[in-house]
């Protein structure tokens, strides 16, 4: 069986570059700025409320968040 063009373009563009998704091309830590730093740590924090959430097991999770705007 022939793999479409995608597939080959996907293997090779796997092969040449691998994982990239894992760059960190900023090191955040060094930036000083005070209301910066604030916004890094209160999003840090919600990712992790976010992510430790039990609504996220919900199956019906993407509808109710598409149907959350309605309520503003």
């Amino acid at each position: 069986m022939n793999p479409t063009s995608n597939e080959v373009l996907k293997t090779e563009l796997s092969e040449i570059y691998g994982d990239l998704g894992n760059l960190n091309e900023v090191d955040w830590s060094k930036v000083r700025d005070m209301p910066f730093n604030e916004n890094k740590q209160v999003r840090r924090t919600a990712t992790e409320t976010i992510a430790s959430s039990h609504c996220l097991e919900c199956p019906d999770f993407l509808e109710h968040v598409s149907h959350s705007g309605d309520a503003f």
